[in-house]
């Protein structure tokens, strides 16, 4: 049974010839034509499919280099970002530390001068404490003679 124009048909159609089966072989020159015309259709057309496909695979190793070219260099912006924030970080902590080191220095130096300035308040508390001792001997001596002449201050 052969399908003919949507039509179902009991016929064959006269010029129909069994595919491999006698006369196959045998074509008419516009029926060679044809074929030719078909096949070299078929041959652009998987030439032009190759070519796509090779295009497209071109295509995507492109973008897969391209990817990995921008992952490389974002890797490598993170390696240089992490290593400057590392040395940020190691300057702050050495600025920190000198700058602790200053504040002890100062520290000591204001310790310093507190403890000469203590030095020197005691021993003018001292000095101030002998000639009170002095004056307060000195009249005490004048309160225990009094018909006595005074006496001449010798000053040390």
């Amino acid at each position: 049974m052969v399908f003919c124009a949507g039509v179902n048909a009991q016929e064959v159609p006269p010029d129909f010839v069994q595919p491999g089966g006698p006369g196959a072989a045998v074509m008419s020159p516009m029926d060679a034509q044809i074929q030719a015309v078909h096949m070299n259709y078929m041959d652009v057309k998987a030439q032009a499919e190759a070519k796509l496909r090779a295009r497209e695979a071109a295509r995507l190793k492109a973008e897969k280099a391209r990817k990995q070219a921008a992952a490389a260099a974002a890797k490598e912006r993170a390696r240089k970002a992490a290593k400057a924030e590392k040395r940020d970080d190691e300057n702050y902590e050495i600025d920190m530390e000198m700058k602790r080191l200053q504040l002890r220095e100062m520290r000591a130096r204001v310790r310093t001068t507190e403890a000469q300035q203590e030095a020197i308040a005691n021993r003018a508390q001292d000095m101030v404490d002998v000639k009170l001792e002095q004056e307060r001997a000195k009249i005490q001596g004048y309160v225990a003679a009094p018909t006595a002449q005074p006496q001449a201050v010798t000053q040390p």
